[in-house]
This record gives structure tokens, C-alpha cells and sequence, in this order.
């Protein structure tokens, strides 16, 4: 009855083992699969940003091509950095809905202001 029992225990044991093994590999190779789809959705999801930025850039070049030799230095703080002292247009799209376009403010204290929604930069509102 004794060796029963202990033979029974090692066939469970055994079992077990073979069952866990199983279960390792199967799990391994749904991490494999899970992994591979997405890193497949990930490169997707590259071209498509690399589409766009492609898109972007295109669209900056048209938005800069308006005939001007565009001069970005700086004029003492009159024109915010990276803005044109020629035509006013920045270098990239500022943030928000208004596309400034500077142009100078006369004046003691260099400043600009923005031609279409009336911002203004380096003058007082006060003074200007």
C-alpha cells in the first residue's frame, strides 16, 4: 500500500512538472506573439507619424515661401526669437489659432506687434 501511495505521489509529481513546463512555453510564445503585434501596430503607427511630420514640414516650407530672404537676427529685442525682421513671419508656427505677423512699433523702446490679432512684444501696452 506503502509503494502505491509513493508511486501515485511520483506520477503527480512528474505530471506536475510536465503540466507546468507546458504551461511555461505556452505562456512564453503568447508573450512572443502579444510582443510581436505590437511592435507591428507600433511601426504602423511610425510611418503614419512620419507621414505627418512630412505633411508638417511641407506645409512650414509653403507658409515661409512668400518671396522674402528671410533674415532671422536679432534686432534688440524688437521681434520675438526666431521671427524674420523682413516680413515678420517666424520660423515655425507659433502655438494657437493667430499666425503672427510682427511688425515694428515706433518708439524709444524697440517692440513689435502682431498686424492680425494686435499682440504685442517688448512695448507697454500703456505706452504703445
Amino acid at each position: 500500500m506503502r509503494q502505491q501511495f509513493f508511486l501515485g505521489l511520483f506520477i503527480f509529481l512528474i505530471c506536475g512538472g510536465v503540466a507546468y513546463f507546458c504551461w511555461l512555453v505556452l505562456r512564453s510564445f503568447y508573450g512572443m506573439f502579444a510582443e510581436w503585434q505590437s511592435n507591428r501596430d507600433l511601426d504602423d503607427l511610425e510611418i503614419q507619424y512620419q507621414e505627418i511630420r512630412q505633411r508638417r514640414r511641407e506645409k512650414e516650407l509653403q507658409r515661409l515661401d512668400n518671396g522674402c530672404q528671410h533674415d532671422y537676427e536679432d534686432l534688440l529685442g524688437a521681434f520675438p526669437s526666431g521671427v524674420c525682421n523682413r516680413c515678420g513671419l517666424s520660423r515655425e508656427k507659433p502655438t494657437g489659432q493667430c499666425d503672427h505677423v510682427w511688425r515694428r512699433v515706433a518708439g524709444p523702446i524697440p517692440g513689435s506687434r502682431c498686424e492680425q490679432c494686435g499682440e504685442t512684444h517688448g512695448v507697454d501696452v500703456a505706452s504703445a
